[in-house]
């Protein structure tokens, strides 16, 4: 308010006025000289004498650094669409941006090396559609953000999907295993292995061959 006032008298006046009564301020200002609230100059000087402005250090690259290697995208945010500054958005794509800033600000734009344990954080659905092994950076950002969103989502579904039969599972085991069936346990585990799993191997054909004028076919198991 005051710095929108250009009378220097006015300025002066309601400095004091916004000083609350009884305060280390108050009695600060009201023992303070005629000479010092002369001009707002003068009356400003003295003031950031006695308070010095304080100085907002920013974090170190290593604290950035700390950053990107702890920065999260839960599983479940991954089809969610936020809200940025007033503009909806796709989850992964403000992680793009978010995980971008930190790159730049950890000073690590020229260390792939850092990329993996990145990726190795990122949700399932993510990791399947990214390389853990990009060429520098700016592959691997570029990567995350021109993901096609219909392939992402589906692909989250997928794994949600997977998880929860997982679950479902391991319910059971341990259901199993209280009533002390070991037998239905130990098939239940060997089930699980096969989740999302629905390839058969085909059976291999020998071709047929002629012996004098009898044909006949080979087949191996």
């Amino acid at each position: 308010m005051v710095n929108h006032i250009s009378d220097e008298a006015i300025m002066i006046l309601l400095l004091g006025t916004f000083i609350s009564a009884g305060s280390d301020t108050d009695i600060w200002w009201t023992g303070l000289g005629t000479s010092q609230k002369a001009t707002w100059t003068q009356a400003k000087a003295a003031f950031l004498a006695k308070w010095p402005a304080i100085v907002v250090t920013g974090k170190t690259q290593r604290e950035h650094q700390k950053d990107l290697l702890e920065l999260q995208f839960k599983e479940e945010e991954v089809r969610e669409r936020v809200t940025v500054a007033g503009i909806a958005t796709w989850a992964h794509i403000q992680f793009h941006n978010k995980l971008k800033m930190l790159v730049k600000d950890a000073g690590v734009e020229h260390v792939p090396i850092l990329i993996q344990p990145v990726w190795e954080a990122l949700p399932q659905a993510l990791r399947d559609l990214t390389s853990a092994v990009p060429a520098d950076w700016d592959a691997f950002l570029n990567k995350i953000k021109s993901i096609n969103i219909n392939t992402l989502q589906e692909k989250a579904k997928r794994v949600k999907e997977r998880k929860e039969a997982e679950r479902a599972q391991n319910a059971h085991i341990v259901w199993l295993e209280s009533r002390q069936d070991p037998i239905k346990v130990l098939c239940l585990q060997m089930q699980q292995t096969m989740i999302g799993s629905n390839t058969l191997t085909p059976k291999a054909t020998m071709p047929s061959r002629t012996i004098g004028n009898a044909p006949s076919s080979v087949m191996t198991p």
